[in-house]
């Protein structure tokens, strides 16, 4: 049975620092050679070597992803709000956009 955690990250503070941890995602952890530390099961080896722009899923804004070899793993990550969530698979990714609060940005 495989376990795929996800993440809500609460963020408080001024448009630039939200800008900062965008550009830090979209930079930093993109190319992390760490990725799979996110995981409590082994993903398997990614499938591709790059994030993919995923499309909006609910209420969920700037949507990337990147898929890995074993079913269901995937890292998405994705803003509603001031809240950012990141999860290891796109279900439990999806499940999410409906469960919390806050306005999509």
């Amino acid at each position: 049975t495989n376990v795929w955690s996800g993440y809500v990250f609460a963020l408080e503070g001024a448009t630039e620092d939200k800008e900062l941890i965008k550009n830090i995602l979209s930079e930093d952890l993109e190319a992390s050679g760490s990725l799979a530390n996110f995981f409590l099961n082994d993903p398997g080896a990614p499938s591709t070597s790059a994030f993919s722009d995923g499309s909006a899923v609910g209420e969920l804004t700037g949507v990337r992803y990147l898929s890995y070899s074993n079913e269901g793993a995937s890292l998405n990550y994705g803003w509603k709000g001031d809240n950012l969530v990141i999860s290891t698979s796109y279900a439990g990714f999806k499940a999410v956009a409906s469960s919390i609060s806050g306005p999509a940005i």
